[in-house]
């Protein structure tokens, strides 16, 4: 009996180091396709059908909502976990808590790129009218969402529409947008406690209604109907009251007040939606799939060791997991001593904790080692603000220059330049820049008041104090604010004395 235990003991300890054996040993591949990065430890095969996939949501968002903005400042890398301790690797805290959420996608925004992790495994039944990949599209869209307004969507827009956004049906040669979701329809037909469209539309993170687990599936059911009946009940009547509410946010109305100017009548919105849910037939929209985008045609390769470390450490460095992105820093240090990866990280981690002199000498390091990531050279460059000699003005110069060649989608980097630019000298090549900029992000102050200060010293006073105004009325924090009109001040007592 003793013998017999001892064995089952043994058999279970080997299984056990032999699975960490395998899981070490597991390869992970990188699939690039236009506009994804598509990491993942469950096969080449998984990691194209994701980028595949993403391409296809990326042209029916934009299709769909001519206002999303799908081009991003920054790359989008997705992870795809091929299983739940794969997954749990990546995003711990998610397990940290008994009974908590497992989830089968998460998202965050990263200094140097916008990050989803997906589970390969975690794909629901791909029938008719449910996507197998609605974890991974609901991320996606909540990335779009996040990066394409300065000011805070509503909570119940932003879920609402990454809810109907994620059950986008994509096929070969057609996708379908705005399938209905099962469960939010089984559950708001089971009766129970709902929430009234008014207080609906005033929810913040912080109610109950959002940090209750029993109550939160309700909330996001709701959500899920108001927007899928604003976009599609009544054969898209309801679609152009939708579209003036997001142009009433993009010009600074405040939530509430934009929903009743668009929407009228609430208590006629929410019977509408109440009486949409009961029907069997539910509308949606259905486009014709890119198929100028082949998975064939996406390079790809096998990350080393070192690699794959390095960017699970980025990972962890955008969710706020130093403790495991700095272990995964050192094993790719360990691994391959002359890779940039690890420094750009760690740079980023000493960022994040004010670390300046740590965070500095860390993207030098990158830059030595011959980074491509844009952000180890513009933060450097930011880092060592502006330097009292001509060499380390230089350097600087070299830096900023070197982020754009790199992302010519990320603003700050341009209009800083364009500031560099201005200070020695060139102002035609800061106005080049600056404009760069403003048509990057033109409802951002930055690349405006780069602009502003580029047709100062070009000795365009005028068209200076236009670029200032404006930037003072996209200004949305005090120091922005405060900046714009100190230019304005500025502006303003020199250009009479120029015209003199």
């Amino acid at each position: 009996m003793k013998q017999s235990r001892l064995a089952i003991s043994l058999a279970v300890v080997s299984a056990v180091f032999f699975g960490a054996s395998l899981t070490a040993q597991r390869a992970w591949v990188e699939v690039k396709s236009p506009h994804f990065i598509v990491a993942s430890d469950d096969g080449e095969k998984s990691a194209r059908d994701i980028a595949w996939q993403f391409e296809q949501i990326r042209a029916g968002i934009q299709t769909v909502w001519s206002w999303a903005r799908v081009d991003f400042d920054r790359p989008v890398l997705v992870l795809v976990a091929r299983d739940e301790n794969s997954m749990k690797a990546l995003a711990p805290q998610f397990w940290e808590e008994r009974g908590g959420v497992r989830p089968g996608s998460v998202s965050a925004n990263g200094s140097d790129r916008h990050y989803i992790a997906v589970r390969g495994d975690a794909k629901a039944v791909d029938t008719a009218g449910v996507n197998a990949y609605v974890n991974a599209y609901w991320a996606y869209t909540s990335v779009v969402l996040a990066t394409g307004s300065r000011r805070e969507l509503p909570l119940w827009f932003s879920r609402g529409l990454a809810d109907v956004m994620s059950n986008t049906i994509v096929r070969e040669s057609f996708v379908q947008v705005g399938q209905p979701i099962p469960w939010h329809v089984q559950r708001l037909r089971s009766g129970g406690e709902r929430l009234r469209l008014r207080e609906l539309i005033t929810l913040d993170r912080n109610s109950p209604w959002v940090t209750d687990g029993a109550r939160r599936p309700v909330w996001d059911a709701q959500c899920w109907a108001l927007m899928h009946y604003l976009m599609f009940a009544d054969d898209g009547a309801h679609r152009s009251q939708l579209d003036r509410f997001v142009t009433l946010l993009g010009e600074g109305k405040a939530a509430p007040d934009a929903a009743t100017l668009a929407f009228g009548d609430l208590d006629a919105i929410d019977k509408g939606v109440n009486l949409y849910i009961k029907q069997e037939l539910f509308g949606y929209v259905q486009i014709k799939a890119d198929l100028n985008v082949k998975r064939e045609g996406f390079a790809t390769r096998v990350l080393s060791p070192a690699e794959a470390a390095a960017t699970r450490a980025a990972f962890h460095a955008a969710m706020r997991r130093p403790v495991e992105a700095r272990a995964l820093i050192d094993e790719a240090r360990k691994l391959d001593p002359n890779l940039p990866a690890p420094y750009e990280v760690a740079g980023i981690l000493a960022d994040a904790e004010r670390k300046t002199e740590d965070a500095r000498a860390a993207y030098a390091k990158a830059a030595e080692l011959g980074s491509t990531n844009f952000y180890a050279y513009h933060r450097w460059a930011v880092l060592m603000g502006r330097p009292a000699d001509a060499e380390g003005r230089a350097q600087v110069e070299r830096s900023f220059t070197r982020a754009v060649e790199l992302n010519s989608s990320y603003m700050p980097s341009h209009a800083l330049l364009a500031d560099v630019k201005t200070q020695l000298g060139h102002p035609d090549e800061a106005l080049v820049l600056a404009a760069r900029a403003v048509s990057l992000e033109p409802g951002r102050t930055q690349g405006r008041l780069a602009l502003a200060r580029a047709l100062a010293a070009a000795s365009r006073f005028a068209e200076a104090q236009k670029e200032a105004r404006e930037g003072l009325a996209v200004a949305v924090s005090d120091i922005e604010k405060t900046n714009a009109q100190q230019l304005i001040d500025r502006l303003d007592r020199q250009a009479p004395a120029a015209a003199r």
